[in-house]
């Protein structure tokens, strides 16, 4: 398994797509706003945020995760930002997530980036054991979520 550009791998921007749409409905769903399709070819690049990562075995596509400038109104002076965690629910729970966030790490710090940053509902465990800093908490959209920072150096 490896962590990847999208850009080295064009064949998947259709799948991961349909997955996204499945995903997150209210978003990429037809009656949503968001265009899967056109966000993943706008983070189809290597060198520049945003950036699309995928995890894949071989040809299998296993899940996906992006590099992002400023996500968040309130903290824009934050710079990068892991969002867009997926994978197939039939794989979640094996260790994927952590994977794909190792990558990230290793890509932003490729990169030149000191730091990393992330904001969560659900991954604090997660984020907690692969040694990510708790920063505050905060309210978005009527959600409580947990803001996180990563040393790269």
């Amino acid at each position: 398994m490896k962590l990847v550009p999208l850009a080295e791998r064009p064949d998947l921007i259709a799948p991961l797509a349909a997955a996204y749409e499945a995903e997150w409905q209210d978003w990429y769903g037809p009656d949503g706003p968001g265009d899967a399709r056109a966000d993943l070819l706008e983070r189809a690049r290597t060198d520049v945020l945003p950036i699309a990562l995928v995890l894949v075995d071989g040809h299998e596509l296993l899940g996906a995760l992006a590099l992002t400038g400023p996500t968040f109104e309130r903290y824009q002076h934050l710079s990068p930002w892991v969002g867009g965690g997926w994978t197939w629910p039939d794989r979640r729970g094996q260790g994927l997530g952590a994977l794909m966030l190792q990558g990230a790490a290793e890509h932003a710090r490729r990169l030149g980036f000191a730091r990393l940053h992330i904001a969560t509902a659900t991954a604090v465990s997660l984020l907690q054991r692969q040694g990510w800093t708790l920063l505050e908490t905060f309210e978005h959209e009527g959600e409580m979520l947990s803001l996180f920072v990563l040393e790269l150096t």
